[in-house]
């Protein structure tokens, strides 16, 4: 009977790491990351900048994450229309994904 229970979990455990890899946003899997992302976020409201510090401190993100960056636009996004809703901050986010070119990414309000 344990065997069986024991066999089904780490079944279920096998087909969420598969589905984390094979998905974009992948935000509970314990499997490795893959993916190493560097960021530079410039943050506009009403006309005026953010400094990077200010910009980055806005979402809780840091100028690198382990994460994929998939998760980090639903970040932003969710952050965006929640707290940040009366704001109407347009964001400029240039990424690098492991060590490829850089791509620019945008949201605005």
């Amino acid at each position: 009977m344990l065997g069986a229970v024991g066999y089904g979990f780490l079944t279920v455990q096998a087909l969420l790491v598969a589905h984390g890899l094979l998905t974009p946003a992948n935000h509970f899997v314990w499997g490795p990351h893959t993916t190493q992302i560097r960021l530079e976020m410039r943050v506009g409201i009403d006309g005026a900048s953010l400094s990077r510090t200010e910009a980055a401190r806005r979402c809780g993100l840091d100028s690198w994450e382990a994460h994929a960056i998939e998760n980090v636009f639903q970040l932003i996004e969710q952050y965006e229309r929640t707290h940040g809703a009366d704001e109407s901050a347009t964001i400029t986010l240039r990424y690098l994904r492991n060590r490829g070119d850089w791509w620019v990414w945008r949201f605005a309000d």
